[in-house]
């Protein structure tokens, strides 16, 4: 299972990512540039259960200085490719919508 999570600040290390998600288990992250602005991550968890209280608890949440979206994803975390509707859909009725979808 995996969360998106933005934005980010361009010189976040992992490590600091995953000490913010440290009390849902999460196994990895994956931080994407897509500009000096559009920073965001990934981060995969072992169960759903881990990915959903993540995003119930800190969706809305300051992390270094920004108050940050986070969501389950839809994208698989090795590839990125879109997984198709396995998570209920959260804040947005599509990602047409989401400024931060990658």
């Amino acid at each position: 299972m995996t969360c998106f999570m933005a934005p980010i600040p361009k010189h976040t290390r992992d490590s600091e990512i995953l000490e913010f998600f440290r009390n849902y288990n999460p196994i990895d992250c994956k931080k994407i540039i897509k500009s000096e602005t559009n920073i965001f991550t990934f981060i995969r968890f072992s169960s759903y259960n881990d990915c959903e209280r993540a995003y119930n608890e800190l969706n809305g949440k300051v992390f270094k200085g920004n108050t940050v979206v986070v969501n389950c994803s839809y994208n698989d975390f090795e590839t990125g490719v879109r997984m198709g509707d396995s998570f209920q859909r959260r804040q947005w009725d599509n990602y047409d919508d989401n400024p931060w979808f990658y």
